[in-house]
Protein backbone atom coordinates (compact mmCIF):
# COMPACT_ATOMS: atom_id res chain seq x y z
CA UNK A 1 0.00 0.00 0.00
CA UNK A 2 1.16 3.29 -0.57
CA UNK A 3 2.35 5.48 2.21
CA UNK A 4 0.30 8.67 2.31
CA UNK A 5 2.21 11.93 1.88
CA UNK A 6 1.56 14.85 4.18
CA UNK A 7 2.91 18.38 4.22
CA UNK A 8 3.31 19.99 7.44
CA UNK A 9 3.29 23.95 7.52
CA UNK A 10 4.33 26.48 9.64
CA UNK A 11 6.35 23.46 12.15
CA UNK A 12 7.94 24.39 14.94
CA UNK A 13 7.90 27.96 15.51
CA UNK A 14 11.02 29.54 16.33
CA UNK A 15 12.98 28.67 19.19
CA UNK A 16 9.93 27.42 20.71
CA UNK A 17 9.88 23.76 22.37
CA UNK A 18 6.12 23.66 22.81
CA UNK A 19 6.07 24.38 18.83
CA UNK A 20 8.44 21.42 18.59
CA UNK A 21 6.62 18.80 20.89
CA UNK A 22 3.37 19.59 18.14
CA UNK A 23 5.17 18.68 15.27
CA UNK A 24 6.55 15.23 16.90
CA UNK A 25 3.13 14.71 18.28
CA UNK A 26 1.62 14.98 14.87
CA UNK A 27 4.02 12.58 13.12
CA UNK A 28 3.57 10.17 15.50
CA UNK A 29 -0.39 10.28 16.00
CA UNK A 30 -0.79 10.69 11.98
CA UNK A 31 1.27 7.62 12.23
CA UNK A 32 -1.01 5.36 14.48
CA UNK A 33 -4.40 6.55 12.33
CA UNK A 34 -3.14 6.50 9.23
CA UNK A 35 -0.39 3.71 9.06
CA UNK A 36 2.84 3.81 6.54
CA UNK A 37 2.97 8.08 6.09
CA UNK A 38 5.69 10.08 4.76
CA UNK A 39 6.34 13.80 5.94
CA UNK A 40 7.44 16.65 3.85
CA UNK A 41 7.93 19.18 6.88
CA UNK A 42 8.61 23.28 6.07
CA UNK A 43 9.78 24.50 8.63
CA UNK A 44 11.39 27.86 10.41
CA UNK A 45 14.64 26.25 12.18
CA UNK A 46 14.66 22.97 9.56
CA UNK A 47 18.04 21.81 11.19
CA UNK A 48 17.01 21.74 14.71
CA UNK A 49 13.50 19.94 13.40
CA UNK A 50 15.86 17.69 11.84
CA UNK A 51 17.23 16.88 15.00
CA UNK A 52 14.38 16.65 17.35
CA UNK A 53 12.50 13.73 14.38
CA UNK A 54 15.91 11.90 13.87
CA UNK A 55 14.57 8.93 15.08
CA UNK A 56 11.26 9.35 12.74
CA UNK A 57 11.78 7.63 9.20
CA UNK A 58 10.62 9.15 5.90
CA UNK A 59 11.16 13.02 7.31
CA UNK A 60 12.01 15.49 4.71
CA UNK A 61 12.72 18.73 6.53
CA UNK A 62 13.00 22.42 4.25
CA UNK A 63 13.46 25.87 5.74
CA UNK A 64 10.00 27.53 5.78
CA UNK A 65 9.10 29.09 2.16
CA UNK A 66 7.75 32.26 1.34
CA UNK A 67 4.18 33.43 0.75
CA UNK A 68 3.61 30.40 -1.65
CA UNK A 69 4.94 27.00 -1.18
CA UNK A 70 6.93 25.09 -4.02
CA UNK A 71 4.44 23.75 -6.54
CA UNK A 72 6.68 20.72 -7.22
CA UNK A 73 6.24 19.25 -3.71
CA UNK A 74 2.91 20.09 -3.66
CA UNK A 75 2.04 17.91 -6.49
CA UNK A 76 3.52 14.75 -4.32
CA UNK A 77 1.54 15.43 -1.63
CA UNK A 78 -1.78 14.12 -0.56
CA UNK A 79 -2.77 16.94 2.27
CA UNK A 80 -1.39 20.58 3.07
CA UNK A 81 -1.29 20.49 6.76
CA UNK A 82 -0.74 23.43 9.07
CA UNK A 83 0.49 22.44 12.11
CA UNK A 84 1.38 25.71 14.00
CA UNK A 85 -1.11 26.56 16.77
CA UNK A 86 -2.00 30.12 16.36
CA UNK A 87 -2.74 30.10 12.99
CA UNK A 88 -6.05 31.87 13.59
CA UNK A 89 -5.04 33.57 16.48
CA UNK A 90 -3.51 37.51 16.01
CA UNK A 91 -2.97 38.64 19.76
CA UNK A 92 0.75 37.25 18.92
CA UNK A 93 1.08 37.99 14.97
CA UNK A 94 -1.29 40.46 13.72
CA UNK A 95 -2.31 39.20 10.22
CA UNK A 96 -1.92 35.75 10.38
CA UNK A 97 -5.24 34.43 9.48
CA UNK A 98 -4.79 36.81 6.08
CA UNK A 99 -0.96 35.00 5.75
CA UNK A 100 -2.65 31.29 5.78
CA UNK A 101 -5.48 31.96 4.13
CA UNK A 102 -3.32 33.41 0.79
CA UNK A 103 -0.60 30.60 1.74
CA UNK A 104 -3.54 27.29 1.09
CA UNK A 105 -4.11 28.73 -2.28
CA UNK A 106 -1.84 26.66 -4.42
CA UNK A 107 -2.57 23.35 -2.18
CA UNK A 108 -6.14 24.41 -2.78
CA UNK A 109 -6.11 25.12 -6.56
CA UNK A 110 -4.05 22.02 -6.99
CA UNK A 111 -7.25 20.16 -5.52
CA UNK A 112 -5.03 19.20 -1.80
CA UNK A 113 -7.18 18.14 1.23
CA UNK A 114 -6.70 20.56 3.52
CA UNK A 115 -6.05 20.15 7.28
CA UNK A 116 -5.70 22.82 10.63
CA UNK A 117 -4.47 20.77 12.80
CA UNK A 118 -4.22 21.11 16.68
CA UNK A 119 -5.11 24.76 16.27
CA UNK A 120 -6.27 27.51 18.82
CA UNK A 121 -8.93 29.41 17.34
CA UNK A 122 -9.29 33.02 18.87
CA UNK A 123 -12.52 35.33 18.21
CA UNK A 124 -10.84 37.35 16.11
CA UNK A 125 -11.42 40.94 15.95
CA UNK A 126 -9.78 42.57 12.73
CA UNK A 127 -12.08 42.78 9.85
CA UNK A 128 -9.12 41.47 7.40
CA UNK A 129 -8.76 38.46 9.82
CA UNK A 130 -12.41 37.69 10.04
CA UNK A 131 -12.59 37.90 6.25
CA UNK A 132 -9.51 35.36 6.31
CA UNK A 133 -11.30 33.12 8.56
CA UNK A 134 -14.62 32.92 6.40
CA UNK A 135 -12.12 32.11 3.50
CA UNK A 136 -10.55 29.60 5.10
CA UNK A 137 -13.69 28.16 5.72
CA UNK A 138 -14.53 27.38 2.16
CA UNK A 139 -11.03 26.48 1.10
CA UNK A 140 -9.93 23.97 4.11
CA UNK A 141 -10.99 20.57 4.51
CA UNK A 142 -11.27 20.39 7.93
CA UNK A 143 -9.90 21.90 11.22
CA UNK A 144 -8.95 20.33 14.70
CA UNK A 145 -9.37 22.44 17.39
CA UNK A 146 -7.06 22.11 21.19
CA UNK A 147 -10.79 22.97 22.67
CA UNK A 148 -14.42 24.17 22.51
CA UNK A 149 -13.90 27.46 22.72
CA UNK A 150 -12.00 27.42 19.60
CA UNK A 151 -14.68 25.50 17.84
CA UNK A 152 -17.18 28.58 18.91
CA UNK A 153 -14.62 31.10 17.68
CA UNK A 154 -15.04 29.23 13.96
CA UNK A 155 -18.68 28.98 14.30
CA UNK A 156 -19.26 32.48 15.18
CA UNK A 157 -17.68 33.36 12.22
CA UNK A 158 -19.76 30.95 10.15
CA UNK A 159 -17.54 28.00 9.31
CA UNK A 160 -19.06 24.67 8.67
CA UNK A 161 -19.92 22.95 11.52
CA UNK A 162 -19.03 19.61 9.73
CA UNK A 163 -15.44 20.81 9.23
CA UNK A 164 -14.81 21.54 12.68
CA UNK A 165 -14.03 18.97 15.19
CA UNK A 166 -12.42 19.78 18.63
CA UNK A 167 -9.47 17.34 19.42
CA UNK A 168 -7.19 18.69 22.21
CA UNK A 169 -3.35 20.03 22.42
CA UNK A 170 -1.44 17.14 20.11
CA UNK A 171 1.51 16.82 22.64
CA UNK A 172 -1.07 15.40 25.53
CA UNK A 173 -1.14 12.23 22.99
CA UNK A 174 2.46 11.26 23.76
CA UNK A 175 2.56 8.14 25.24
CA UNK A 176 5.12 7.81 28.50
CA UNK A 177 7.10 4.91 27.05
CA UNK A 178 7.76 8.00 24.10
CA UNK A 179 8.86 10.43 26.80
CA UNK A 180 11.03 8.24 28.39
CA UNK A 181 12.72 6.96 25.26
CA UNK A 182 16.56 6.58 26.31
CA UNK A 183 17.82 9.51 23.83
CA UNK A 184 16.42 12.08 25.80
CA UNK A 185 17.68 12.27 29.58
CA UNK A 186 16.72 14.74 32.26
CA UNK A 187 19.25 17.09 33.65
CA UNK A 188 20.45 15.73 37.10
CA UNK A 189 19.25 18.92 39.08
CA UNK A 190 15.59 18.60 37.51
CA UNK A 191 15.32 14.82 39.10
CA UNK A 192 13.43 14.62 42.50
CA UNK A 193 14.56 11.58 43.11
CA UNK A 194 18.40 13.04 43.75
CA UNK A 195 16.94 15.51 45.82
CA UNK A 196 13.67 14.65 47.70
CA UNK A 197 10.94 16.79 49.02
CA UNK A 198 8.72 18.59 46.25
CA UNK A 199 10.06 19.85 43.11
CA UNK A 200 8.06 22.86 41.74
CA UNK A 201 8.84 23.42 38.02
CA UNK A 202 8.50 27.00 36.56
CA UNK A 203 6.84 27.46 33.51
CA UNK A 204 7.35 31.45 32.28
CA UNK A 205 7.96 34.11 29.56
CA UNK A 206 7.71 37.78 28.82
CA UNK A 207 5.05 39.31 29.02
CA UNK A 208 3.29 41.33 26.25
CA UNK A 209 0.07 43.05 25.74
CA UNK A 210 0.22 43.58 21.82
CA UNK A 211 0.73 41.95 18.88
CA UNK A 212 4.13 41.77 17.11
CA UNK A 213 3.94 43.62 13.62
CA UNK A 214 6.20 42.88 11.03
CA UNK A 215 8.99 45.71 10.40
CA UNK A 216 9.44 45.27 6.28
CA UNK A 217 13.05 47.25 6.54
CA UNK A 218 14.65 44.27 9.17
CA UNK A 219 12.40 42.11 7.09
CA UNK A 220 11.65 41.11 10.77
CA UNK A 221 8.50 40.74 13.45
CA UNK A 222 9.02 43.98 16.38
CA UNK A 223 7.43 43.75 18.99
CA UNK A 224 5.34 47.06 19.42
CA UNK A 225 4.17 47.37 23.46
CA UNK A 226 7.51 47.69 24.74
CA UNK A 227 11.41 47.79 23.91
CA UNK A 228 12.35 44.55 24.00
CA UNK A 229 16.06 44.90 26.15
CA UNK A 230 13.56 46.24 29.00
CA UNK A 231 10.57 44.59 28.49
CA UNK A 232 6.51 45.62 29.77
CA UNK A 233 6.17 47.34 32.71
CA UNK A 234 3.40 44.99 33.93
CA UNK A 235 6.28 42.43 33.85
CA UNK A 236 7.84 43.86 36.63
CA UNK A 237 4.70 42.82 38.46
CA UNK A 238 4.56 39.57 37.14
CA UNK A 239 8.17 38.69 38.52
CA UNK A 240 7.64 40.37 41.76
CA UNK A 241 4.20 37.73 41.98
CA UNK A 242 6.75 34.74 40.91
CA UNK A 243 9.27 35.81 43.53
CA UNK A 244 6.80 35.45 46.01
CA UNK A 245 5.14 32.59 45.12
CA UNK A 246 8.29 31.05 44.54
CA UNK A 247 10.06 32.46 48.22
CA UNK A 248 6.58 30.98 49.80
CA UNK A 249 6.87 27.49 47.96
CA UNK A 250 10.51 27.24 49.71
CA UNK A 251 10.29 28.65 53.14
CA UNK A 252 7.05 27.10 54.17
CA UNK A 253 6.70 24.13 52.20
CA UNK A 254 10.46 23.38 51.65
CA UNK A 255 9.90 23.17 47.97
CA UNK A 256 13.02 22.86 45.19
CA UNK A 257 12.28 24.84 42.15
CA UNK A 258 13.44 24.34 38.72
CA UNK A 259 12.95 26.50 35.94
CA UNK A 260 12.07 25.37 32.49
CA UNK A 261 13.23 27.26 29.47
CA UNK A 262 10.44 27.06 26.69
CA UNK A 263 11.55 29.98 24.03
CA UNK A 264 15.36 30.86 23.30
CA UNK A 265 16.56 32.52 20.07
CA UNK A 266 20.08 34.14 19.37
CA UNK A 267 19.80 37.72 20.43
CA UNK A 268 19.59 39.31 16.78
CA UNK A 269 16.15 37.30 16.43
CA UNK A 270 14.53 38.01 19.29
CA UNK A 271 11.16 40.18 20.31
CA UNK A 272 10.55 39.19 23.44
CA UNK A 273 13.21 38.22 26.02
CA UNK A 274 13.98 34.55 26.46
CA UNK A 275 12.85 32.26 29.32
CA UNK A 276 16.05 32.09 30.99
CA UNK A 277 16.32 35.90 31.38
CA UNK A 278 12.99 36.02 33.09
CA UNK A 279 13.96 33.11 35.20
CA UNK A 280 17.42 35.19 36.16
CA UNK A 281 15.14 37.98 36.96
CA UNK A 282 12.79 35.49 38.84
CA UNK A 283 15.82 33.61 40.85
CA UNK A 284 17.28 37.27 42.18
CA UNK A 285 13.63 38.03 43.66
CA UNK A 286 13.79 35.10 45.38
CA UNK A 287 16.70 34.93 46.78
CA UNK A 288 17.53 31.35 47.82
CA UNK A 289 19.71 30.56 45.44
CA UNK A 290 20.66 26.82 46.94
CA UNK A 291 17.02 25.80 46.24
CA UNK A 292 16.86 27.17 42.32
CA UNK A 293 18.16 25.61 39.16
CA UNK A 294 17.69 27.26 35.57
CA UNK A 295 18.18 24.63 32.82
CA UNK A 296 19.88 25.15 30.24
CA UNK A 297 18.44 26.40 27.18
CA UNK A 298 17.74 24.14 23.76
CA UNK A 299 16.33 20.91 25.81
CA UNK A 300 14.05 19.25 23.26
CA UNK A 301 10.48 18.70 24.14
CA UNK A 302 11.07 14.76 25.44
CA UNK A 303 13.45 16.60 27.70
CA UNK A 304 11.30 19.30 29.11
CA UNK A 305 8.56 16.56 29.51
CA UNK A 306 10.47 14.46 31.33
CA UNK A 307 11.84 17.23 33.62
CA UNK A 308 7.94 17.73 34.17
CA UNK A 309 7.11 14.10 34.82
CA UNK A 310 9.86 14.81 37.90
CA UNK A 311 7.57 17.50 39.50
CA UNK A 312 5.04 17.72 41.57
CA UNK A 313 3.42 21.08 41.08
CA UNK A 314 4.13 23.38 38.21
CA UNK A 315 4.07 27.23 38.30
CA UNK A 316 2.95 28.02 34.64
CA UNK A 317 2.37 30.96 31.97
CA UNK A 318 2.78 28.48 29.59
CA UNK A 319 0.09 26.84 27.66
CA UNK A 320 2.52 23.72 26.94
CA UNK A 321 4.21 24.07 30.46
CA UNK A 322 0.82 23.54 31.38
CA UNK A 323 0.05 20.42 28.93
CA UNK A 324 3.81 18.61 29.52
CA UNK A 325 2.87 19.20 33.16
CA UNK A 326 -0.47 17.19 32.80
CA UNK A 327 1.08 14.90 30.93
CA UNK A 328 3.32 14.22 33.35
CA UNK A 329 0.62 13.64 36.03
CA UNK A 330 1.61 17.14 38.08
CA UNK A 331 -0.63 19.89 39.67
CA UNK A 332 -0.98 23.28 37.93
CA UNK A 333 -1.03 26.25 39.17
CA UNK A 334 -1.04 28.74 36.12
CA UNK A 335 -1.04 32.65 35.39
CA UNK A 336 -3.76 33.96 33.53
CA UNK A 337 -2.19 36.41 31.38
CA UNK A 338 -3.75 34.50 28.14
CA UNK A 339 -6.29 32.88 26.17
CA UNK A 340 -4.47 29.63 25.15
CA UNK A 341 -3.76 28.66 28.96
CA UNK A 342 -6.84 30.09 30.00
CA UNK A 343 -8.68 27.85 27.69
CA UNK A 344 -6.62 24.72 28.39
CA UNK A 345 -7.62 24.88 32.35
CA UNK A 346 -11.53 25.60 31.55
CA UNK A 347 -11.18 22.80 28.75
CA UNK A 348 -9.94 20.37 31.99
CA UNK A 349 -12.91 21.84 33.89
CA UNK A 350 -9.95 23.23 36.50
CA UNK A 351 -10.42 27.17 35.92
CA UNK A 352 -10.01 27.64 39.82
CA UNK A 353 -6.28 27.15 38.89
CA UNK A 354 -6.14 30.39 37.21
CA UNK A 355 -4.33 33.03 39.07
CA UNK A 356 -4.61 36.64 37.76
CA UNK A 357 -1.25 38.09 38.64
CA UNK A 358 -1.64 41.48 38.06
CA UNK A 359 -4.37 41.72 39.93
CA UNK A 360 -4.00 39.14 42.64
CA UNK A 361 -2.63 40.67 46.15
CA UNK A 362 0.14 39.16 48.35
CA UNK A 363 -2.67 37.34 50.53
CA UNK A 364 -4.41 35.78 47.34
CA UNK A 365 -1.21 35.06 45.88
CA UNK A 366 0.13 33.45 49.43
CA UNK A 367 -3.15 30.83 49.64
CA UNK A 368 -3.14 30.01 45.83
CA UNK A 369 -0.04 28.53 46.58
CA UNK A 370 -0.76 27.02 50.38
CA UNK A 371 -3.80 25.10 48.53
CA UNK A 372 -2.61 23.94 45.29
CA UNK A 373 -0.11 22.52 47.99
CA UNK A 374 -2.07 20.68 49.89
CA UNK A 375 -4.43 19.45 47.51
CA UNK A 376 -2.17 18.64 45.05
CA UNK A 377 -3.16 14.81 44.55
CA UNK A 378 -6.89 15.63 44.00
CA UNK A 379 -5.95 18.60 41.90
CA UNK A 380 -3.95 16.05 39.90
CA UNK A 381 -5.92 13.67 39.54
CA UNK A 382 -8.82 15.95 38.22
CA UNK A 383 -6.30 17.31 35.52
CA UNK A 384 -5.81 13.27 34.89
CA UNK A 385 -9.80 13.09 34.62
CA UNK A 386 -9.51 15.54 31.76
CA UNK A 387 -6.62 14.63 30.36
CA UNK A 388 -8.07 11.10 29.28
CA UNK A 389 -11.36 12.90 28.13
CA UNK A 390 -9.25 15.24 26.07
CA UNK A 391 -7.69 12.27 24.39
CA UNK A 392 -10.71 10.65 23.69
CA UNK A 393 -11.46 14.12 21.79
CA UNK A 394 -8.28 13.42 19.44
CA UNK A 395 -8.79 9.90 18.71
CA UNK A 396 -12.42 10.58 17.20
CA UNK A 397 -10.76 13.84 15.74
CA UNK A 398 -8.37 11.60 13.98
CA UNK A 399 -10.72 9.58 12.76
CA UNK A 400 -12.49 12.45 10.78
CA UNK A 401 -8.97 12.90 9.38
CA UNK A 402 -8.71 9.29 8.49
CA UNK A 403 -11.98 9.27 6.64
CA UNK A 404 -11.13 12.75 4.88
CA UNK A 405 -7.80 11.18 3.35
CA UNK A 406 -9.25 7.92 2.34
CA UNK A 407 -11.96 10.02 -0.01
Amino acid sequence: MRPVVIHLAGAGGKGNIGAESIVLAMVRLFRRALGPTRFFVSAWKPDRIRKILAQEPDIQAVEQEGLFPGLRGLLAVDAYVVCGDIALSETVVSFLPVYWAVKILPAWILGKKIIFFGIEAEALQRPSNRLAARLLGLTADLFVVRNRVSADNLAALGLPARKVVVGCEPALCLEASEILETNTSVPEKADSDRHGGLLVGFGIRDYFDAPFRFDPLRFRLVRRDAVRSVGHPRMETVIARLARMGRRLIEVHGARLVFVPHHFLPRAEQVIRPDADIARLVAEGIGHPDQVDILPEGLSPLQAMRVYRHCDLVLSMRHHATSFAVLGGATVLALDIGAKIRNFLREAGCADQLLDPLNAGDRECDLAVDRTVEQRVRIAGRLQEALAAMRQDMDQALGRVRELLAR
